[in-house]
């Protein structure tokens, strides 16, 4: 009995000691599991920190980067920026108006006026016998061969008997002697039409008139004004409004 006691106790002691190292075995195994976790864990860190980095060093995208100005100049700089763009941006919009005006092909803009007045006269016996042939038409005289300034015409809008007008003056020049133009038309003209087109020599002071419908165009407007103010005091009489 005692010889079997001691057998199981030894039996006993092996299996603790194989228990023993079993469990410091996996304790083991844990510990290098979590080593190589927290190595992973850096690694990937590492990594999206570098990544990060990349992405700062190559963003094309700069919209996201805007950041409020810290100190007192870095706002007066900023909005000075922003004020300059917007007046560049109003300086652009007013040179695009003004070409527009200025080129759109229309007969009340002054320079078209200008262009289909003299393409209408230069050919004219009169004009010719003055000037002689080859002539050239300009703006301004200045008494100089000034191209840039020569090219203003003279020109003037303004609102009469119900229309929009606009009256031109300038200069048409030959190898012989010099005229001056005025011409003015109304908005309800159409092309080859004239309020009145005046010409007259600058040597000589003789007038020459190529169309003056200024009576003609009085006489309409009273006309219809006296047909409207007719009507009105006969609408009054009767109690009918127009």
């Amino acid at each position: 009995i005692a010889n079997m006691n001691k057998l199981t106790i030894n039996i006993l002691r092996t299996n603790f000691k194989h228990v023993i190292s079993s469990k410091n075995y996996i304790k083991l195994k844990i510990n290098n599991l979590n080593r190589l976790l927290c190595t992973k864990k850096d690694e990937t860190i590492n990594n999206n920190t570098k990544e990060s980095k990349d992405i700062k060093y190559f963003d094309y995208d700069s919209y996201d980067d805007y950041q409020e100005p810290k100190t007192a100049g870095e706002a007066v700089a900023l909005y000075s920026q922003i004020l300059f763009n917007i007046f560049l941006i109003g300086v652009g919009m007013t040179g695009v108006g003004v070409l527009v005006y200025f080129l759109w092909p229309v007969r009340y803009n002054p320079y078209q006026l200008f262009n289909e007045t003299f393409e209408a006269i230069r050919q004219r016996e009169e004009i010719i016998a003055i000037t002689g042939e080859g002539s050239k038409a300009f703006g301004r005289d200045y008494g100089a061969n000034t191209e840039g300034r020569r090219n203003q015409i003279d020109s003037r809008q303004f609102n009469e008997h119900n229309t929009n007008r606009t009256r031109i003056r300038f200069n048409i020049q030959g190898p012989k002697g010099k005229v001056m133009v005025w011409a003015e038309v109304t908005d309800k003209m159409q092309k080859g039409e004239f309020v009145f087109l005046i010409c007259q020599d600058r040597r000589t002071g003789k007038v020459i008139t190529i169309y003056d419908n200024r009576d003609k165009l009085q006489d309409e407007y009273e006309a219809s004004d006296s047909n409207s103010s007719s009507g009105s005091i006969f609408s009054k009489i009767l109690g009918v409004s127009r």
